[in-house]
């Protein structure tokens, strides 16, 4: 798992700043403190294109998930969930925004609107 960093881009050539919950965007070196995680994922605050105020969901299971799920299964309810949300429109949920994959070690993530 890459080590993301406050400030830094989630991955070179992004357009998607990692920040702390509060907004702080200073590259100090430090690693990003995450909005939240839960056992398949980590969820960033992110400043897209020097602007936009972002959620951030990267894959990143626990050891106990993925002991009991494995990669594959992982990666395919991660997609199952990607395709919910892009087909999903309801003021009281985030919007997906965009998806990709950090190429440093093939992780998926989805970039949603950040509501406050």
């Amino acid at each position: 798992m890459p080590k993301f960093l406050r400030g830094e881009p989630l991955f070179p050539g992004s357009n998607l700043i990692l920040v702390d919950p509060g907004g702080e965007e200073t590259a100090d070196g430090t690693k990003a403190t995450p909005l939240g995680a839960g056992a398949a994922g980590e969820v960033y605050r992110a400043i897209q294109d020097g602007l936009l105020h972002r959620a951030v969901k990267i894959l990143s299971p626990t050891p106990d998930l993925l002991a009991k799920l494995g990669p594959d299964e992982l990666r395919a309810g991660f997609d199952r969930e990607k395709l919910k949300l892009s087909r999903l429109t309801h003021s009281n949920v985030a919007k997906l925004i965009s998806f990709g994959t950090i190429p440093d070690g093939d992780i998926p993530y989805l970039v949603m609107e950040f509501v406050d």
